[in-house]
Protein backbone atom coordinates (compact mmCIF):
# COMPACT_ATOMS: atom_id res chain seq x y z
CA UNK A 1 0.00 0.00 0.00
CA UNK A 2 1.45 3.45 -0.93
CA UNK A 3 2.20 5.71 2.20
CA UNK A 4 0.09 8.99 2.35
CA UNK A 5 3.18 10.87 3.04
CA UNK A 6 4.71 9.68 -0.03
CA UNK A 7 2.36 12.44 -2.22
CA UNK A 8 3.53 15.21 -3.52
CA UNK A 9 2.57 18.32 -1.83
CA UNK A 10 0.02 20.05 -3.93
CA UNK A 11 -0.10 23.50 -5.55
CA UNK A 12 -2.10 26.02 -5.45
CA UNK A 13 -0.34 27.47 -8.72
CA UNK A 14 -0.24 24.43 -10.37
CA UNK A 15 -4.17 24.06 -9.86
CA UNK A 16 -4.99 27.65 -11.20
CA UNK A 17 -2.80 27.04 -14.38
CA UNK A 18 -4.35 23.56 -15.34
CA UNK A 19 -7.77 25.64 -15.20
CA UNK A 20 -6.27 28.27 -17.60
CA UNK A 21 -4.91 25.32 -19.81
CA UNK A 22 -8.00 23.77 -20.68
CA UNK A 23 -9.14 27.66 -21.90
CA UNK A 24 -8.28 27.64 -25.47
CA UNK A 25 -7.40 31.53 -25.60
CA UNK A 26 -5.55 31.25 -22.73
CA UNK A 27 -3.51 28.03 -23.28
CA UNK A 28 -2.07 29.53 -26.80
CA UNK A 29 -1.35 32.98 -24.68
CA UNK A 30 1.02 30.79 -22.21
CA UNK A 31 2.26 28.34 -25.42
CA UNK A 32 3.33 31.82 -27.43
CA UNK A 33 4.33 33.44 -23.99
CA UNK A 34 6.45 30.91 -23.33
CA UNK A 35 8.32 30.81 -26.69
CA UNK A 36 8.69 34.68 -26.17
CA UNK A 37 9.92 35.23 -22.92
CA UNK A 38 12.69 32.65 -23.93
CA UNK A 39 13.65 34.44 -26.91
CA UNK A 40 13.61 37.86 -25.31
CA UNK A 41 13.56 37.73 -21.53
CA UNK A 42 10.91 38.97 -18.95
CA UNK A 43 11.96 42.96 -19.30
CA UNK A 44 12.02 42.67 -23.06
CA UNK A 45 9.17 40.99 -23.16
CA UNK A 46 6.02 42.92 -24.90
CA UNK A 47 2.54 42.51 -24.13
CA UNK A 48 1.40 43.90 -27.61
CA UNK A 49 3.38 41.50 -29.17
CA UNK A 50 2.14 38.59 -27.35
CA UNK A 51 -1.46 38.76 -28.32
CA UNK A 52 -0.33 39.65 -31.44
CA UNK A 53 1.44 36.35 -31.94
CA UNK A 54 -1.74 34.42 -30.79
CA UNK A 55 -3.82 36.16 -32.73
CA UNK A 56 -6.05 38.01 -30.03
CA UNK A 57 -6.11 41.12 -29.17
CA UNK A 58 -3.95 42.84 -25.58
CA UNK A 59 -6.94 43.33 -23.70
CA UNK A 60 -7.90 39.61 -24.03
CA UNK A 61 -4.16 38.73 -22.52
CA UNK A 62 -5.08 40.63 -19.38
CA UNK A 63 -8.76 38.86 -19.22
CA UNK A 64 -6.67 35.98 -18.30
CA UNK A 65 -3.87 37.49 -16.65
CA UNK A 66 -3.17 40.12 -14.35
CA UNK A 67 -0.05 41.07 -15.68
CA UNK A 68 3.09 40.75 -17.92
CA UNK A 69 4.74 39.22 -14.05
CA UNK A 70 1.52 36.71 -13.73
CA UNK A 71 1.84 35.55 -17.64
CA UNK A 72 5.72 34.93 -17.14
CA UNK A 73 4.55 33.00 -13.71
CA UNK A 74 2.02 31.01 -15.71
CA UNK A 75 4.21 30.12 -18.62
CA UNK A 76 6.62 28.65 -15.58
CA UNK A 77 4.43 26.50 -13.99
CA UNK A 78 2.32 25.37 -17.37
CA UNK A 79 6.32 24.22 -18.15
CA UNK A 80 6.78 22.28 -14.44
CA UNK A 81 3.22 20.71 -14.16
CA UNK A 82 4.84 18.42 -17.31
CA UNK A 83 7.65 18.00 -14.62
CA UNK A 84 5.10 17.21 -11.82
CA UNK A 85 3.38 14.80 -13.81
CA UNK A 86 6.35 12.77 -14.30
CA UNK A 87 7.13 12.88 -10.47
CA UNK A 88 3.80 11.64 -9.67
CA UNK A 89 5.27 8.38 -11.14
CA UNK A 90 8.04 8.11 -8.64
CA UNK A 91 5.67 6.32 -5.85
CA UNK A 92 5.13 3.31 -8.47
CA UNK A 93 8.91 2.49 -8.07
CA UNK A 94 10.35 0.83 -5.05
CA UNK A 95 11.85 3.19 -2.38
CA UNK A 96 15.40 2.36 -3.27
CA UNK A 97 14.99 3.87 -6.59
CA UNK A 98 12.63 6.55 -6.08
CA UNK A 99 15.31 9.30 -5.30
CA UNK A 100 17.18 7.65 -8.26
CA UNK A 101 14.07 8.40 -10.73
CA UNK A 102 13.65 11.89 -9.35
CA UNK A 103 16.78 13.11 -9.66
CA UNK A 104 16.53 11.56 -13.32
CA UNK A 105 13.37 13.75 -13.81
CA UNK A 106 14.77 16.73 -12.37
CA UNK A 107 18.15 16.61 -14.04
CA UNK A 108 16.70 16.44 -17.55
CA UNK A 109 13.93 18.73 -16.72
CA UNK A 110 17.02 21.06 -15.69
CA UNK A 111 18.71 20.63 -18.93
CA UNK A 112 15.89 20.84 -21.53
CA UNK A 113 12.92 22.93 -20.24
CA UNK A 114 13.72 25.99 -21.91
CA UNK A 115 11.74 28.87 -19.80
CA UNK A 116 13.23 27.57 -16.86
CA UNK A 117 16.32 27.06 -18.09
CA UNK A 118 16.12 30.56 -20.01
CA UNK A 119 15.36 32.09 -15.77
CA UNK A 120 18.25 30.45 -14.11
CA UNK A 121 21.13 30.61 -16.45
CA UNK A 122 20.26 34.41 -18.52
CA UNK A 123 19.26 35.81 -14.76
CA UNK A 124 19.77 39.18 -15.90
CA UNK A 125 17.54 38.90 -18.34
CA UNK A 126 14.59 38.12 -15.70
CA UNK A 127 16.09 39.92 -12.20
CA UNK A 128 13.28 42.55 -11.96
CA UNK A 129 10.19 39.15 -12.14
CA UNK A 130 12.72 37.39 -9.55
CA UNK A 131 12.85 39.79 -7.13
CA UNK A 132 8.93 40.15 -7.30
CA UNK A 133 8.36 36.60 -6.89
CA UNK A 134 5.42 36.09 -4.06
CA UNK A 135 5.75 34.83 -0.92
CA UNK A 136 3.49 31.93 -1.46
CA UNK A 137 5.50 30.68 -4.67
CA UNK A 138 8.84 30.85 -2.26
CA UNK A 139 6.79 28.74 0.33
CA UNK A 140 5.16 26.08 -2.15
CA UNK A 141 9.21 25.65 -3.37
CA UNK A 142 10.11 25.29 0.40
CA UNK A 143 7.70 22.59 0.52
CA UNK A 144 8.84 20.25 -2.32
CA UNK A 145 12.34 21.07 -0.88
CA UNK A 146 11.37 19.15 2.54
CA UNK A 147 9.69 16.72 0.31
CA UNK A 148 12.96 15.64 -1.33
CA UNK A 149 14.34 15.81 2.44
CA UNK A 150 11.99 13.98 4.44
CA UNK A 151 10.18 11.79 1.80
CA UNK A 152 13.37 10.61 -0.28
CA UNK A 153 16.29 11.53 1.28
CA UNK A 154 16.17 10.67 4.65
CA UNK A 155 14.39 7.01 4.29
CA UNK A 156 17.50 6.05 2.31
CA UNK A 157 20.13 6.93 5.33
CA UNK A 158 18.29 6.97 8.39
CA UNK A 159 21.45 8.06 10.29
CA UNK A 160 21.58 11.16 8.36
CA UNK A 161 20.81 13.94 11.04
CA UNK A 162 19.41 17.42 9.94
CA UNK A 163 22.28 19.31 9.71
CA UNK A 164 23.45 16.64 7.41
CA UNK A 165 19.87 15.86 5.12
CA UNK A 166 20.17 19.78 4.51
CA UNK A 167 23.63 20.02 3.08
CA UNK A 168 22.76 17.02 0.85
CA UNK A 169 19.33 19.33 -0.19
CA UNK A 170 21.32 22.20 -0.63
CA UNK A 171 24.01 20.25 -2.70
CA UNK A 172 21.37 18.59 -4.71
CA UNK A 173 19.95 22.09 -5.54
CA UNK A 174 23.17 23.45 -6.75
CA UNK A 175 23.76 20.67 -8.79
CA UNK A 176 20.51 20.97 -10.81
CA UNK A 177 21.29 25.16 -11.21
CA UNK A 178 24.30 23.43 -12.77
CA UNK A 179 23.14 21.46 -14.87
CA UNK A 180 20.27 24.10 -16.14
CA UNK A 181 23.42 26.75 -16.53
CA UNK A 182 25.00 24.23 -18.85
CA UNK A 183 25.08 25.78 -22.66
CA UNK A 184 22.89 23.95 -25.76
CA UNK A 185 25.83 22.28 -27.23
CA UNK A 186 27.64 20.53 -24.20
CA UNK A 187 26.78 17.80 -25.61
CA UNK A 188 28.65 17.22 -28.73
CA UNK A 189 28.36 13.80 -30.35
CA UNK A 190 27.11 11.69 -33.38
CA UNK A 191 23.98 11.21 -31.23
CA UNK A 192 23.57 14.07 -28.61
CA UNK A 193 20.51 12.58 -26.97
CA UNK A 194 22.10 9.51 -26.03
CA UNK A 195 24.97 10.76 -24.75
CA UNK A 196 22.14 13.38 -22.57
CA UNK A 197 20.46 10.12 -21.57
CA UNK A 198 23.43 8.21 -20.16
CA UNK A 199 24.96 11.44 -18.47
CA UNK A 200 21.87 12.15 -16.75
CA UNK A 201 21.74 8.28 -15.63
CA UNK A 202 25.42 8.08 -14.30
CA UNK A 203 24.88 11.55 -12.49
CA UNK A 204 21.84 10.40 -11.02
CA UNK A 205 23.42 7.16 -9.88
CA UNK A 206 26.45 8.62 -8.55
CA UNK A 207 24.41 11.28 -6.61
CA UNK A 208 22.21 7.88 -4.78
CA UNK A 209 25.19 6.16 -4.10
CA UNK A 210 27.13 9.19 -2.46
CA UNK A 211 23.58 9.72 -0.12
CA UNK A 212 23.20 6.04 0.85
CA UNK A 213 26.76 5.69 1.21
CA UNK A 214 27.20 9.38 3.43
CA UNK A 215 27.92 8.35 7.14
Amino acid sequence: MKNAQRQLPKSSLAERTNDLLKNKTSKTIIEVATDHFVKFGYRKASIAEIALASGVGKGSVYLHFENKEDLLMSCLVSEKLTLLEKLKEIDKHQEPDQLFNYLQIVLNFSLKAPLSKALLSRHSEFVSFVKNVPDNVKYEQEIFSEYLKEQLIHPLNPNLDNDQLNTIKAALEFIFLAVAHLPDLAFTSSNPELLETETIDTLALLLCKGITNNK
